[in-house]
């Protein structure tokens, strides 16, 4: 089944090193599809930089709307926050430091169809 893509929505999304887990064990991104000037302002964060950690708040901080099945480490479900400024706080980004770039390059391409997307599109 395709996602809807349409600016605005929020759509559920899978961290490829999880790829190997049950599906129900996997950390659920739900991010928001960008519009064209959320997307160009992101691009223009990014630049040459994904991999810096500001850039990486930053760009989660305007796309990510919530995470799931992700624990902490005192057994506690994790709870995405976000700063006025769209920035993810210091605390949710030392604790996800590890996942920031992966999920900010999968937040990024919230808006790219997929081949799945392709093909359902064009189905009758």
């Amino acid at each position: 089944m395709a996602i809807l893509r349409k600016p605005g929505t929020v759509i559920p999304l899978h961290l490829p090193t999880e790829a190997p887990y049950p599906p129900g064990d996997r950390v659920v991104v739900w991010a928001r599809v960008p519009d064209k000037g959320t997307y160009l302002q992101c691009e223009e964060i990014c630049g040459a930089n994904l991999g810096n950690y500001e850039t990486a708040r930053r760009v989660i901080g305007l796309l990510a709307d919530r995470i799931e099945n992700l624990k902490r480490d005192d057994g506690k479900d994790f709870k995405l926050e976000i700063e006025s400024g769209g920035y993810l706080t210091d605390e949710c980004a030392t604790w996800l430091s590890p996942y920031l770039n992966e999920i900010a390059t999968v937040c990024l391409n919230a808006g790219k169809l997929t081949p799945v997307d392709r093909k359902n599109c064009s189905s009758p």
